[in-house]
């Protein structure tokens, strides 16, 4: 997302923010008492999974109330605790505020074929180079990049490097076994539908 912001000519009018920027400068508003984690990354790359990872090994350590969601949803996000915020790229405004910043990444072209197959959305250069670009902008603001093809296969290696990623020291075996059982799926559910998790 590259947004421009305009000098103001001396007595003139404020330049308009861009929805994006708004957006971005409420989300740090909402979290100044929180501790703010982003998660993000292309379509189809697994920005749940990767959310869900992250609920998993922050509520297995956390001493707050974790929540997770878009944010579109942040309203509902309690002050205080830790905010776990999915997103499509990653602004330079939300990375100089988040302690942390996972992105999840594709191959391009997988990507663009889902988008066709599920969507009728048919692959273009452009789009090509916009997912590239937003790859990009999350390397600069030095995000943690996670590929879809690694973390969705093997979720072991995928909760070490969430950890490391997020300087939380987790017992594998117990996130592990709460990403897969089913009496507490209903929390990652809620965790990626933006209610909260409790400890």
């Amino acid at each position: 997302m590259n947004t421009t912001i305009a000098r103001r000519p001396a007595g003139g009018p404020l330049p308009l923010l861009s929805a994006g920027l708004r957006r971005d400068l409420a989300v740090v508003r909402q979290a100044r008492l929180s501790r703010l984690i982003v998660v993000a990354g292309m379509p189809y790359a697994g920005i749940d999974l990767l959310a869900a990872i992250a609920c998993a090994c922050l509520r297995s350590r956390a001493e707050h109330q974790v929540w997770c969601g878009w944010a579109r949803e942040l309203p509902q996000a309690p002050c205080g605790g830790i905010l776990v915020l999915k997103s499509q790229e990653v602004s330079a405004v939300l990375a100089l505020r988040a302690s942390a910043v996972l992105y999840a990444t594709r191959d391009v072209r997988e990507v663009l074929a889902h988008l066709q197959q599920d969507h009728g959305v048919l692959p273009s250069l452009e789009l090509r180079s916009q997912y590239l670009r937003e790859e990009e902008q999350a390397r600069r603001c030095r995000a943690e990049l996670f590929a879809y093809k690694d973390f969705s296969a093997r979720l072991e290696p995928a909760v070490e490097h969430v950890a490391r990623a997020l300087a939380v020291p987790v017992d594998c075996g117990r996130v592990l076994r709460e990403l897969r059982d089913p009496a507490t799926a209903g929390a990652h559910a809620g965790a990626a539908s933006g209610r909260f998790t409790a400890n």
